[in-house]
């Protein structure tokens, strides 16, 4: 949460009335389920067993209101996937076909996609063909990786690409050098956990102004990571 609200105001957050804390039991029906969570030591938790509902007293500027953990059987559902083939083109050369899919629904989208792949380490250049525009590619040779781009990714949508990873050198490229492969992204409108905000209310008796309050949902990666193997 950032606030700039002046004086002393308390915070009144409301989250998905159906969120459930396992902490380790049987996974039930809810549709927001975690494994455990943690507050800020100032939040005021007296309303959020039985109404779901946080008081916070914010000062200036950012706080980390909650964290959470999701795993086991409370995995959610990934919001890319990644189908892959490597084959041999020639005596030395490698082909790669590379298929992303956007999980989300229609009304969200990924922006600054990312997929970066570790190539083998004789790998010279790289040709590629793309499924639409607003894509690119990189061979980062002092990184031993290939860098895949997309711009924009809509839900629901999928990019496609095909790469030629060229030997230098006439030497033999190792088709298990090739992976593994990272993802980075940023998700708008979309939270994976499916936790929501539903209201956010500001209480401040000394002044009379009308606050204004933006919430916005956004997903960034800490570590997505796929593994590439071989075409037999």
């Amino acid at each position: 949460m950032k606030s700039f609200l002046a004086g002393a105001p308390v915070i009144k957050m409301g989250l998905s009335e159906d969120l459930t804390i396992t902490k380790g039991k049987q996974k039930g029906y809810n549709k927001v389920q975690m494994d455990d969570c943690s507050f800020h030591p100032s939040i005021d938790l007296k309303e959020f067993d039985n109404n779901r509902v946080l008081g916070i007293k914010p000062t200036e500027g950012e706080l980390v209101v909650m964290t959470y953990h999701i795993g086991g059987e409370n995995l959610i559902n990934l919001p890319f996937r990644l189908t892959h083939r490597i084959e041999f083109s020639s005596t030395r050369n490698l082909e790669l076909h590379l298929k992303l899919r956007c999980e989300l629904a229609p009304s969200a989208h990924a922006v600054n996609v990312g997929l970066k792949i570790h190539v083998p380490r004789e790998t010279g250049r790289i040709t590629q063909q793309f499924s639409c525009p607003g894509q690119s590619a990189i061979l980062k040779q002092e990184e031993k990786c290939m860098l895949w781009q997309i711009k924009r990714i809509e839900g629901g949508s999928e990019a496609a690409s095909r790469f030629m990873l060229i030997s230098q050198d006439k030497k033999l490229l190792n088709s298990e050098e090739v992976g593994p492969a990272t993802l980075d992204f940023e998700l708008s409108n979309h939270v994976c956990s499916g936790l929501q905000v539903r209201f956010l209310r500001v209480f401040e008796r000394e002044h009379s102004y009308l606050p204004q309050r933006w919430i916005r949902y956004i997903t960034v990666p800490d570590n997505y990571l796929f593994k590439l193997t071989t075409t037999e």
